[in-house]
């Protein structure tokens, strides 16, 4: 007996439970929201956010009940809790990792206590897996490049975008640098078509060392909003070239020399070196240097050797080429240019040039005596021999001195100059000849800018400067004055003085003034000076254009004078 009461006691409460729920109604559910919606695109690390349901009694005021939660639809979806008493939070989430791309359906369905499936509330829950977000991808995903110097540019790299999804649109910067371009900003890219993104690297203003400039590529719609291209550029030395160096010598006994270097590929790291010893030096641009000759390598006669040297790798040191001189005592000559363009160009038979160079005469300017019929061809121990020809000397001095060409009647040529002082002879400047060599003399002491000119006052006889602010009047003659006019006819001794001329017309002799022919009422030698210096007097054209800059232009047989002279007319 003891064991069969108890079980007929719990039969007789378990039928009687059941007889209870059958009469009791199970109480009525609400569910807020009344769906869901969830989207995911595959790629993504991060999954879709979990949602809230709100499930509550139907009928306000109604007692809270219990309820249970389950889902449908597939593993993918999970509400939570399982469990529990309205009002009450439920949490809905998703996890779309390895479903393909398309829709997907399913519920959470939520059953009050005792109650039945018809009594449950169900919410429906919709999944949408997207293709994967188009990405950029750049081939090659970056650059680096190295260039020496001296090599051929601009440097040309093509980038290729791609898009591996969806077409995409593009804007791009670029950050770190003028020295790169590209040859475009912004545009589209489709799929399975590459888009060339040239890249132009223009290396011409860099020192040597290493660059780097990013490109920022912004695409709205891909998985990585911004793409950045990174590129590196190692510019290395280049091999140096030394073009001319200047001065190229000097004497034994001599004080530092400070010499300029031009050449290519100089920068900061060169050194420069004379037979091998490094020396002092200062970059002023990739092409120009100065370095310090020391005294201490000038106390014997010698070639000294100069070479500038760049660091490997990409560097080297420059070809044999100019050298640096260390000449015993005596006159040297180191250019010779016309008195009044101040161009080295050929000479004229009569033309005035100045012979610049060290040691051709005394520490103190020494000028011809005045009053005879001809200049000198001796002055202070010195004489300028063109070939075995004495020149008339206006001035001598140690570092220049000015001379007349002797004429060159009868067909004779000179080919060399040389500089004789105090019975010491120069090195021969060798010398190029022509019949005429016209420059204009300037007031400004260079060749260029105001021409020494005089403006003629009719009314006056007289003669003024002519200026910026004392112009000539158009139709109005002036003179102005040159040299390089060659041999004249009938000839005359070198270095005679002019006396009173008269009035000699060259028809070999033409001006223009702002580009218009001007009237020449005047060729010859000027009164006093040697008959080297020519005066040509026109007149300035009427209908020119007025200004404190007007060019003027002397030709003399085919030849012109200097350009960049001027005069003021008004």
């Amino acid at each position: 007996m003891s064991t069969v009461l108890p079980t007929l006691f719990r039969a007789i409460v378990l039928i009687v439970f059941l007889d209870n729920l059958t009469l009791s109604a199970a109480t009525a559910l609400k569910a807020t929201p009344v769906s869901l919606s969830f989207s995911y695109q595959n790629g993504l690390s991060t999954l879709p956010a979990a949602q809230t349901v709100s499930i509550a009694v139907l009928t306000a005021g109604a007692a809270s009940t219990g309820v249970s939660v389950v889902t449908a639809g597939g593993l993918w979806l999970t509400a939570t809790p399982a469990l529990g008493t309205t009002t009450l939070a439920v949490s809905v989430a998703v996890n779309p990792t390895g479903l393909s791309v398309g829709a997907y359906a399913g519920s959470v369905i939520v059953t009050p206590a005792g109650g039945t499936v018809a009594d449950a509330v169900t919410i429906p829950v919709t999944l949408r897996v997207q293709e994967s977000p188009p990405g950029l991808v750049l081939s090659p995903p970056s650059i680096a490049l190295t260039y020496r110097r001296g090599d051929p540019y601009p440097l040309q790299q093509v980038i290729n975008m791609i898009s591996t999804g969806s077409a995409l649109s593009y804007t791009l910067a670029v950050g770190g640098g003028t020295w790169l371009t590209v040859n475009s900003t912004s545009g589209a890219i489709f799929p399975a078509f590459p888009v060339p993104l040239t890249v132009t690297i223009d290396p011409s203003a860099l020192l040597p060392g290493t660059y780097t400039s990013t490109i920022t590529i912004t695409v709205p719609a891909s998985a990585a909003k911004t793409v950045a291209f990174a590129i590196s550029l190692t510019v290395q030395p280049g091999v140096p070239a030394i073009s001319t160096i200047w001065p190229d010598n000097a004497t034994i006994g001599a004080n530092d020399q400070t010499v300029t270097l031009q050449g290519a590929n100089f920068y900061s790291g060169s050194v420069v070196k004379a037979s091998g010893t490094a020396l002092k030096s200062k970059l002023i641009a990739g092409t120009v240097m100065t370095v310090v000759v020391p005294a201490a390598m000038m106390i014997a006669a010698a070639v000294l050797p100069i070479t500038v040297s760049n660091p490997n790798p990409g560097g080297g040191d420059s070809a044999a080429g100019p050298q640096f001189t260390v000449l015993p005592p005596g006159p040297r000559i180191s250019t010779i240019v016309n008195a009044a363009s101040y161009q080295a160009n050929a000479v004229a038979p009569g033309e005035v040039v100045v012979i610049y160079g060290a040691q051709l005469g005394p520490a103190s300017l020494t000028t011809f005596v005045t009053g005879g019929p001809t200049v000198a061809n001796s002055l202070a121990g010195v004489q300028v021999l063109f070939d075995q020809t004495p020149a008339p000397l206006l001035y001598v001095w140690n570092s220049q001195l000015a001379a007349v060409v002797p004429y060159m009647d009868n067909g004779k040529i000179f080919s060399a100059v040389t500089v004789n002082y105090n019975s010491t002879v120069s090195n021969v400047y060798p010398l190029q000849v022509q019949p005429t060599s016209p420059g204009i003399f300037t007031f400004t002491g260079n060749g260029v800018g105001q021409g020494a000119a005089f403006n003629f006052d009719s009314a006056s006889q007289t003669y003024t400067l002519n200026s910026g602010t004392n112009a000539a009047a158009r139709g109005t003659s002036i003179a102005f004055f040159s040299t390089g006019q060659g041999n004249l006819n009938p000839p005359v001794p070198d270095g005679t003085i002019a006396t009173a001329g008269g009035t000699v017309i060259d028809p070999n002799v033409s001006v223009t003034i702002g580009g218009q022919p001007a009237n020449v009422l005047y060729t010859g030698p000027v009164p006093g000076l040697s008959v080297g210096i020519l005066q040509v007097n026109v007149t300035v054209p009427s209908s020119i254009a007025i200004g404190t800059g007007i060019p003027i232009v002397l030709m003399i047989a085919g030849k012109t004078s200097q350009d960049g002279v001027t005069i003021g007319v008004k």
